[in-house]
């Protein structure tokens, strides 16, 4: 059975227009979960400017990489929707909630941690 890992980032919580100003670190993965709110997934410095941005660690997300073509066929199979040819889908698959993020030829899905066994048993 695969085995989903602990993705630790920080979570920022913003003005959408300032988060839109951000220039974020260029080995960084960025999973604009909504207008005001990002997931960044990497290191390297950050400046918001915002005074009142929320900035802190997330370790509420747990995923697991996956080939291109293998998250497209689970999601054929599981969803109503797949991966974006590069970026951040998300949606329910499997009766989860669960975000798609596409980089290059590679796919991380990622759930709340505390939904991690389930996700391990839906890609059984």
């Amino acid at each position: 059975m695969p085995e989903l890992e602990t993705i630790t980032g920080r979570r920022i919580i913003a003005l959408p227009a300032v988060l839109d100003a951000v220039v974020w670190p260029e080995d960084a993965l960025v999973a604009r979960l909504a207008p005001d709110d990002v997931f960044l997934i990497g290191t390297g410095e950050l400046d918001v400017a915002d005074v009142h941005a929320i900035i802190d660690e997330e370790t509420g997300f747990s995923g697991i990489w996956l080939e291109r073509r293998a998250a497209a066929d689970w999601c054929e199979r599981n969803a109503t929707w797949g991966p974006v040819a590069h970026g951040l889908a998300q949606g329910m698959a499997a009766g989860l909630p669960v975000k798609v993020l596409t980089v290059g030829d590679r796919v991380l899905l990622l759930v709340a941690s505390v939904l991690a066994k389930d996700l391990e048993e839906r890609l059984a």
